[in-house]
């Protein structure tokens, strides 16, 4: 793609290589890049898809999991057993993504963007394997 002038890629495997070598304290270069505005909305879309997708997976409400965990309490349920720790571990994390949802969601929402411009494009499925397969591999 045209981002960090055709380098992303490149920049994006070295920083990886750099993460799992384990230097503590070393600068990636995409911390010292120049990201345009439509790269940062186009990720910020990425990241508000991500987090929907990981909190409809748990099949329930923040609201709901908050009420299952007021009845294991109101039921004497033992504060260190498994169930109540899973519980709380579930509305956390279902918490968390639903704290990126919304940052990601009013950022986008009060950015102004030309939505004809190719730069602005974010697919509605992800991209085709043979564009990510050697990052996960």
């Amino acid at each position: 793609h045209r981002d960090l002038d055709g380098n992303g890629y490149t920049i994006l495997i070295e920083d990886l290589e750099e993460m799992n070598e384990g230097s503590s304290g070393a600068l990636l270069k995409l911390e010292w890049a120049e990201i345009n505005i439509a790269w940062m909305i186009r990720t910020l879309h990425c990241m508000h898809t991500l987090a929907s997708v990981q909190k409809q997976r748990y099949g329930t409400s923040v609201a709901s999991q908050e009420k299952q965990i007021l009845e294991m309490r109101a039921n004497n349920s033992r504060v260190d057993s498994f169930e109540w720790n899973a519980a709380h571990l579930k509305l956390g994390e279902m918490q968390s993504q639903e704290v990126i949802e919304n940052f990601t969601l009013l950022f986008l929402e009060s950015m102004e963007m030309d939505d004809n411009s190719e730069d602005f494009f974010v697919r509605n499925e992800p991209c085709p394997w043979e564009y990510s397969k050697e990052l996960l591999l």
